[in-house]
């Protein structure tokens, strides 16, 4: 589709130059990076383990289970707690190691005192709840410290993880619609050490159940303590306990080397990362430690008090943009000088770098752009910042062709870049007219420049200054921020609200194919989401009437039948998710978005099952599916929670098969059918996708290429059993993006829609199968209608004027059938394509 629609926002957005949140483990593999430098080597820490030499424990003398329940005695009954904990992530792409670390320093005092602090680099999240009041606020200098916002709240009676981030939840304007806690950026989640058996009542269940294998490791030296080495395998993963020897301390937690295999902008190729992260609790204070002054609030004067954080905008106008930069020169690998001259006359794109993998991941990008560009009328140039103390010009050639580079390499030992065109940081991206005039200016790493980058230099050939429209942009970014923090604000009403709802647009009929009413059913008062289901090959569709009601109509807008859901008090659902299992018998799963309860019904409608128990805390559902993983022939349930609560397997009686927390923020999940069995799919904060078994183990996390893909559709089979895969994004300005993808997960095309948010649940995305084609057909929040065949060879749009509040697709004897809800009706069309 890149070939048909260029996708960019009419003005590219500056790269952030610092993580507003700590990385994650697979958001650094994929090459987002903090400023070079911040870290410590693991080399330095004195936790390292040194093997005790002669020891009168045996093995056979040791049961690793009652350890473990002596350690989760010890923090039950504790008062006070006090510990210093090392997130160490070391990273190793083909033999070379980074090691990176965040800091994470506790105080706690039963049942409701808190002082959490977590630092990474000149980045603290501090939390503090002194029993009445709690609050949460951030030190970030690259963005003003938040403009000093502060979330208060009056203090929980009892302090639990999913609370800790309920309290840092901040809006993103690339993701208006959704709330991110700031602690989805850490390495691991909260309810990996001490949080966990402090604040919840049963923590890791998984730890003890019979399902999961214990091994005694020995006793192992670990800075001035003696620890037990327990090793826990399960179906959700293994790790390794370091509990102490004498007070059942745990001093360590050590999860396994996992390997992301991420795909290179430049071509179909994928490199293969490993990462580990090892857990310290240092400085451990047992009932002692956390004095009185350690939950006093430190708020400034001039805080703003909000109900969420807002990210501030971090953009600001770079000193040289717009200005016409004076004679300049590099050093060629070869030493020859290369003056400024050399690219007078032509647009140049000059790229500062240092031998860092976020400078490889945008050198990749500007690759592949260089070669899909084929005009001299552009000038590429990579300018490398190492110094000769640290890289010779070979070092440097080496890194081009290892990076593989084909435009030009330059090094900069006469500090132009800082002291010309104001850079601070690699890597840096300046464009520059043929009149030397600066007309971008991009500091870090971009998930869109290879899309984007072709736009800009396209609107620079047609005499655009774009330097102005960055100007306005910026100012515009000003205005939306002020917008949403104001809605935040604890001043604000409480039905403000920092999403903006998309203006519908006109009714427009498509460009290519042609629309034809076939009928319209006024049988449901309010309908909703409408779910498509075949019944001896006849398609039926079920749309969701109010928030327990559900009509079912023939492919003739015919009412076969209405059913009130028997739900509890005070619930409702909005979208279905079903399918049947190998006797024929079909189950329906109904939910809402952030919903504490989902419900499991049979074909009969009847309720089978609700899970979770309503006593449970959470911080709702955000996805579900039912699938046969295992290939056993019966349906499993699959959930996704919001926040910590991860990915959980139940089975049609509700009863917890197992659950994953591995993955932090997971956001959607989808299967896939491939080699004759299904395997789940999950995106979540990282924005990578991430395999899961019908066991809860996880494969190997797989990038998109740059993409952030927060959400993840598969479609229906095709007539050789077939099937295509959709990704969701967003570009940096905050559109929404279709991303077409190969059944390893490439990209294969991208389709921008229309930006803003919705105003209801509405499920978006549907797909058809019309023999051996697949087509997409996705709702935008301004009611326009996008119909994409799945290799991206075709696609068309129209709007019926009115908001959507249910779309689904069917195949009508070989015609495409769409069925739309709104309005209080719903109308089915039949769309014909092009002769």
């Amino acid at each position: 589709m890149k070939q048909k629609r260029k996708i960019a926002p009419d003005v590219p957005r500056r790269f952030p130059g610092q993580l507003v949140v700590v990385a994650t483990v697979l958001a650094s593999l994929a090459g987002v990076a903090w400023q070079q430098g911040w870290f410590p080597r693991l080399a330095q820490s004195p936790m390292t383990p040194q093997a005790i030499e002669s020891t009168q424990v045996r093995e056979a003398d040791i049961d690793p289970r009652t350890i473990l329940q002596e350690m989760i005695a010890a923090y039950r009954n504790v008062r006070q707690y006090r510990d210093r904990a090392m997130l160490r992530l070391r990273t190793d792409r083909g033999g070379r190691v980074t090691e990176e670390e965040t800091v994470v320093v506790t105080s706690f005092s039963r049942p409701n005192r808190i002082a959490l602090d977590v630092h990474q680099g000149p980045v603290t999240i501090r939390l503090v709840s002194d029993g009445k009041v709690a609050t949460a606020q951030v030190s970030d200098p690259s963005i003003r410290d938040f403009d000093h916002q502060v979330v208060e709240r009056p203090a929980p009676a009892k302090l639990t993880v999913p609370e800790l981030y309920s309290m840092t939840e901040y809006v993103d304007p690339a993701r208006p619609e959704e709330l991110r806690s700031l602690y989805m950026g850490l390495p691991v989640p909260l309810s990996v050490g001490a949080l966990e058996l402090l604040l919840t009542e049963n923590p890791w269940p998984l730890l003890l159940s019979s399902d999961t294998k214990l091994s005694w490791e020995g006793v192992v030296g670990l800075g001035q303590h003696k620890c037990h080495v327990i090793g826990v395998s399960h179906a959700s993963g293994d790790l390794r306990l370091w509990v102490d020897e004498r007070s059942r301390v745990l001093h360590r937690v050590e999860l396994p080397r996992e390997t992301v295999e991420v795909s290179r902008p430049t071509n179909d190729a994928t490199e293969k990362y490993t990462a580990q992260v090892i857990v310290d609790f240092e400085e451990v204070q047992l009932d002692g430690g956390a004095s009185e002054g350690a939950y006093r609030h430190r708020v400034p004067t001039d805080a703003r008090q909000v109900r969420h954080f807002v990210l501030p905008p971090q953009e600001d106008v770079p000193q040289v943009l717009g200005k016409r930069i004076g004679d300049y020169w590099f050093t060629g690998l070869d030493d020859q000088q290369v003056g400024s001259e050399s690219l007078d006359g032509r647009l140049a794109v000059l790229v500062w770098f240092n031998d860092h993998p976020a400078s490889a991941a945008v050198l990749q990008q500007i690759q592949a752009v260089f070669a899909a560009d084929g005009q001299e009328d552009v000038a590429f140039l990579g300018v490398c910042t190492e110094p000769m103390t640290a890289m010779s010009h070979r070092d440097i050639e080496n890194l081009r062709q290892r990076w593989g580079l084909e435009f030009r390499v330059v090094r900069d030992l006469s500090a132009v870049g800082r002291d010309l065109f104001h850079i601070d940081r690699a890597p840096t991206m300046v464009v520059l007219s043929p009149q030397r005039q600066v007309q971008l200016f991009e500091v870090g790493g971009d998930q869109q420049l290879q899309v984007q980058l072709p736009v800009v230099l396209d609107k620079l050939r047609g005499g655009e200054r774009l330097a102005d429209a960055f100007m306005e942009y910026v100012r515009q970014q000003q205005v939306d921020y002020q917008q949403r923090l104001a809605a935040s604000s604890v001043k604000a009403p409480v039905a403000a609200s920092p999403n903006t709802e998309a203006a519908i647009a006109p009714a427009t009929l498509p460009q290519q194919m042609m629309l034809k009413l076939m009928w319209e059913s006024k049988a449901c008062h309010d309908p909703g989401n409408i779910c498509v289901h075949r019944i001896a090959a006849v398609s039926q569709f079920l749309v969701n009437d109010g928030w327990d009601g559900i009509v079912r109509l023939d492919r003739r807008g015919r009412v076969l039948g209405r059913y009130t859901l028997a739900l509890p008090e005070n619930s409702g659902v909005q979208w279905l998710r079903m399918d049947t299992d190998s006797q024929g018998r079909t189950f329906a799963l109904a939910l809402a978005r952030r919903a504490q309860q989902l419900f499991l019904f049979d074909e009969a409608w009847r309720l089978v099952a609700t899970y979770p128990h309503a006593d449970r805390k959470h911080n709702g559902i955000d996805d579900a599916l039912l699938a046969d993983l295992d290939g056993d022939g019966h349906l499993e349930g699959y959930v996704v929670f919001a926040g910590p609560d991860g990915i959980e397997r139940i089975d049609l009686r509700a009863q917890k098969l197992w659950a994953n927390r591995m993955m932090d923020g997971t956001s959607s999940i989808a299967t896939v059918e491939g080699d004759g069995k299904r395997t789940l799919l999950a995106t979540g904060a990282s924005g990578n996708v991430v395999p899961l078994g019908a066991d809860g183990r996880y494969g190997t996390a797989i990038a998109v290429g740059s993409r952030a893909v927060f959400g993840l559709h598969a479609s229906v089979l095709d007539d050789l059993g077939r099937q295509s895969l959709l990704g969701l994004s967003y570009t940096t300005s905050g559109d929404l993006l279709a991303i077409g993808l190969s059944s390893k997960l490439q990209e294969q095309w991208t389709y921008p829609l229309p930006s803003g948010a919705f105003a209801n649940q509405l499920q978006f995305v549907t797909s058809v199968a019309l023999g051996k084609d697949i087509y997409w057909g996705i709702a935008a929040p301004d009611g326009s209608i996008h119909v994409i065949r799945s290799d991206g060879g075709f696609h068309d749009h129209f709007a019926l004027g009115v908001r959507v509040d249910g779309i689904q697709m069917a195949d009508n004897d070989g015609r495409l059938m769409l069925v739309v809800s709104n309005h209080g009706a719903v109308h089915a069309y039949e769309l014909s394509f092009p002769q």
